[in-house]
């Protein structure tokens, strides 16, 4: 028995009478709208059923045991194992019975075979790529793993950083607006720095982190408002270019 279930996200249509809820677009959700997922079933072991009579013909030694494991796939490669189950079926009278129909004097057979049966071990196959794309995706939106223009990778901006004064100009790392899920920097202006915080206006400018910014002057107007930020928290977000 081939088990194969599966399921593919897909978008509703608006029918007679039916509404329709409208979601704000993301890469990840424009991703999953095309996924095929699921769950599959393979054949891992065959074992006779020594001693177990048919429950339909009254035949001793005629069932046949098939351990099948299921496991997890996106897009048809298998990611990692789920549960394993048992099928069972007569040699001699064709009976057939699921792993949710075995009868009672079928279970204990059945549950050894199962221990018996190892895990395939291409059912992991598709799990590291799983796990590199999940920490792609974390690293795409929180910014883990800072990039080497971050103040920490770099001898300029650490020399900038011991010498912050008012009226100096930083490119700070904004983090992700509400629209979208890619960090944003904006010019900065100092207003107060003391050993444990920095103070400043930011600049009404936004651009992503692969953008440049005003390559020349102070990069206002600025808001106006004050912000601040702990000495370390600020080393963490200035980028390179400061002035």
């Amino acid at each position: 028995m081939n088990a194969s279930k599966w399921g593919v996200v897909q978008s509703a249509c608006q029918g007679a009478g039916a509404s329709v809820v409208h979601f704000r677009s993301t890469p990840l959700r424009d991703l999953a709208m095309i996924t095929v997922f699921g769950w599959r079933s393979v054949r891992t072991k065959n074992v006779p059923a020594e001693g177990v009579t048919c429950v339909s013909c009254q035949t001793v030694g005629s069932t046949q045991l098939e351990v099948r494991q299921e496991y997890l796939h996106i897009f048809w490669v298998p990611i990692f194992p789920m549960r394993k189950f048992v099928v069972a079926s007569c040699s001699r009278c064709g009976a057939h019975f699921a792993d949710r129909e075995l009868p009672p004097a079928y279970q204990p057979v059945a549950t050894a075979a199962a221990q018996r049966a190892s895990i395939p071990i291409w059912t992991f196959v598709g799990l590291p790529v799983v796990l590199f794309a999940v920490a792609a995706a974390f690293h795409d939106r929180f910014g883990f793993g800072a990039p080497a223009e971050l103040a920490g990778n770099s001898a300029k901006v650490k020399a900038c950083l011991e010498h912050v004064a008012p009226g100096q100009v930083y490119e700070l790392n904004m983090g992700p607006p509400s629209y979208s899920p890619k960090e944003v920097k904006s010019l900065i202006r100092i207003t107060q720095a003391d050993s444990n915080s920095v103070s400043f206006e930011k600049g009404l400018v936004q651009k992503y982190l692969d953008q440049p910014l005003l390559a020349e002057g102070t990069g206002g107007p600025f808001d106006g408002k004050a912000q601040k930020l702990s000495r370390a928290e600020f080393a963490k977000k200035a980028l390179l270019d400061c002035r």
